[in-house]
């Protein structure tokens, strides 16, 4: 069954600019083999999460959306290459390898320029998402601590204060 793609759609064009990024000719690197999971498809599904206007792109917008997509899918590419190219051995610290490339430096490289090229995408928008959601004391004068054991209890989560304590919870407990 073959991958329908999303963003690169024409073989013929889209993925010799994937195998000129990573130096591969079609001998080396298959159309079948890009569109396996997880290279090209879970390429186009992390941007197309991202960039949810993808398929009305035009003109600039479309040609960066088109190389951030080679360069993200070429980068997930580059541990499947380093495997196959690899004719190495390794005894204790001592390593030879028939390869030249450094795939993971390589695949770093290309995760950074496939950033810069989504960066660039004019239509796309910054949605933050909140990693912690903190509570902390209420301006109700009903329930001002009187210890400053009790402020940082509220400020502070539960976990660290039981680490600073050694493991021991403190009996006073936040109402």
């Amino acid at each position: 069954m073959s991958y329908t793609a999303l963003i690169l759609t024409t073989a013929a064009t889209d993925y010799p600019q994937i195998r000129s990024l990573l130096g591969a000719d079609s001998t080396e690197l298959a159309d079948v083999t890009i569109e396996q999971d997880p290279f090209l498809p879970a390429a186009e599904a992390m941007i197309t999460a991202n960039l949810t206007d993808y398929a009305s792109l035009t003109g600039a917008n479309s040609y960066l959306l088109k190389s951030g997509a080679a360069a993200l899918t070429a980068a997930f590419l580059c541990p499947k290459l380093e495997r196959e190219d690899s004719e190495s051995f390794k005894i204790g610290q001592f390593q030879e390898s028939g390869s030249k490339v450094d795939w993971r430096a390589k695949a770093r490289e290309l995760l950074e320029l496939a950033k810069v090229y989504l960066a660039q995408v004019s239509t796309r928008t910054f949605t933050r998402r909140t990693a912690v959601a903190l509570a902390g004391p209420t301006r109700s004068g009903s329930n001002i601590p009187e210890e400053i054991e009790q402020w940082i209890e509220r400020l502070q989560p539960r976990f660290l204060d039981w680490v600073e304590e050694g493991g021991e919870d403190d009996d006073w407990e936040a109402p």
